[in-house]
């Protein structure tokens, strides 16, 4: 199987079921003085398509442990949804630069890039984490 065949085949997967996602780039932060508040300096760069691969739900339980440690008779905690989704994008469609610190808007859901895989033939798989 030549490289040129596996490039064409995501191509055309990404041509045919992609859909438009923004992958957005922290340059840094800046903290406001008088508040504290911590402000992120992010780029935006707009991908046309990216082929987003099926997706996995997942429930999580948390609790505060400062509660459990002064109540002991009482354990509360909430349960969330924690989503997963990978992600496969050209590498020419993305900005000169990503890593894990970035982060993909897909769907008006944001999601924390969370491990990169690079294909030499011009392929970027992402496994991406909703923010919670």
């Amino acid at each position: 199987m030549s490289k040129n065949f596996t490039i064409r085949t995501i191509r055309s997967f990404i041509r045919d079921y992609g859909t438009a996602v923004s992958w957005v780039v922290v340059d840094g932060s800046t903290r406001d003085l008088d508040t504290g508040a911590l402000t992120n300096i992010e780029t935006i760069h707009k991908i046309k398509k990216a082929l987003p691969m099926p997706e996995t739900v997942t429930r999580k339980f948390s609790y505060d442990l400062s509660y459990i440690a002064a109540n002991k008779n009482f354990v509360y905690g909430g349960f969330f949804d924690r989503e997963d989704l990978s992600m496969i994008f050209l590498t020419r469609d993305l900005p000169g630069e990503y890593s894990l610190n970035d982060e993909v808007i897909h769907n008006e859901t944001r999601f924390i890039v969370h491990e990169i895989w690079t294909n030499p033939e011009g392929a970027v798989a992402a496994n991406l984490r909703n923010v919670v």
